[in-house]
């Protein structure tokens, strides 16, 4: 939204959860708008109402039964590539792989602030993730070293 457009709905999508961003916004200058919005209309109500039916479909409401599903995955998934270590190392890297992929998306959606709706709880999740990928990432480190190790070649 640029050149005097109205960037309303876009804000609003991004920040609609946040105090701090509505803060910001009233302590900015308003502009009016210079450009004629009529070709956006029916593309912003289009978007209007597919937002609706995400809203009356429940998309947008917390389920804390999926997120701690999510959170218990990815220690299953480390304790799987933990385990797997002594058996199989590239299962183990393979599972190291996912469980870092997996953290990652959950991470992403702790800085959306799309987990639990609530931004603190949110941004903890997110930080406490991130200090656990950063683990399982050391420790797929030496999974790879322990596999040189073992199986040096000939």
């Amino acid at each position: 939204m640029t050149e005097g457009q109205d960037a309303t709905m876009a804000f609003e999508e991004f920040h609609y959860r946040s105090k701090k961003a509505n803060t910001m916004l009233k302590s900015l200058p308003n502009t009016k708008i210079s450009k004629n919005q009529s070709d956006d209309k029916e593309m912003l109500e289009d978007f209007v109402n597919f937002r609706k039916l995400l809203e009356d479909r429940g998309y947008f409401k917390p389920n804390y039964l999926h997120v701690s599903f999510r959170i218990f995955e990815l220690f299953a998934l480390y304790a799987a590539a933990t385990f797997m270590i002594k058996y199989n190392i590239p299962i183990s890297i393979l599972l190291f792989g996912l469980c870092s992929g997996r953290c990652g998306w959950i991470q992403h959606e702790g800085g959306h602030n799309s987990l639990t709706c609530n931004i603190k709880i949110d941004k903890e999740i997110q930080s406490f993730l991130l200090d656990f990928l950063c683990l399982v990432i050391q420790v797929c480190g030496a999974a790879c070293i322990i596999n040189i190790m073992q199986n040096p070649k000939k």
